[in-house]
């Protein structure tokens, strides 16, 4: 073998290929104000970035919530608002929830009764709308 011929190349497909630098860090390659701020949907996992500094990434979760739970929560526990709670209603299911627990407890000295009336009559009228709030959550609206 003489000393002009290069030297054997294993494992390399083309040996024309310059090889590797490793060295100073290359600049990051141009991305459009649109790709950087483009809405993704990476199972639930949004990721925002920054146009100033891209090493910034803020990652907000995002649950999705379903409309099956919702519905057997709503059907099993509507009375006490467990529906409200899943759905974000928190004061609505609180107040809810003391009716019906006042009114069970009071149900022997006959003042509970229209609380419990009350609170079923709510949860009735409470499943026509469990579907709309679980949709606007699930789009990210406000209800």
């Amino acid at each position: 073998m003489s000393m002009t011929q290069p030297a054997a190349t294993f494992g390399r497909r083309n040996a024309a290929a310059p090889a590797k630098t490793y060295g100073a860090p290359t600049k990051p390659a141009a991305v459009s104000k649109e790709a950087l701020y483009a809405p993704s949907n990476n199972h639930g996992i949004h990721y925002q970035r920054s146009a100033d500094d891209t090493k910034t990434a803020l990652m907000q979760v995002s649950k999705e919530k379903s409309m099956l739970v919702a519905y057997l929560l709503w059907f099993f526990l509507g009375g006490i608002g467990a529906h409200r709670f899943y759905c974000g209603k928190v004061a609505s299911g609180l107040v809810q929830a003391g009716m019906m627990v006042f009114g069970v407890l009071t149900m022997v000295l006959i003042i509970g009764l229209p609380l419990v009336i009350a609170a079923g009559l709510w949860a009735l009228v409470d499943a026509a709308f469990v579907h709309r709030w679980v949709r606007r959550h699930n789009e990210g609206q406000a209800y």
